[in-house]
């Protein structure tokens, strides 16, 4: 459970090489990762958390 921002740009790179399939799977982990954190956890990645979600809207609306 780390490494956002490293796997948040990742995704985007994965985006940007019309990898969609991949970055959603790595989005999506990151997302589903974020429910498990405590409390303190979660306001530290809060915005890449909140990217992360953006993102996956962002892919689900090319996709459909």
């Amino acid at each position: 459970f780390s490494h956002y921002e490293g796997r948040y740009a990742y995704a985007l790179f994965l985006i940007k090489e019309q990898r969609h399939e991949e970055a959603y799977q790595l989005l999506s982990n990151i997302v589903a990762e974020s429910k498990h954190l405590s409390s303190y956890e979660r306001r530290n990645y809060r915005g890449w958390i909140m990217k992360a979600k953006e993102e996956l809207k962002k892919l689900q609306a090319v996709s459909a």
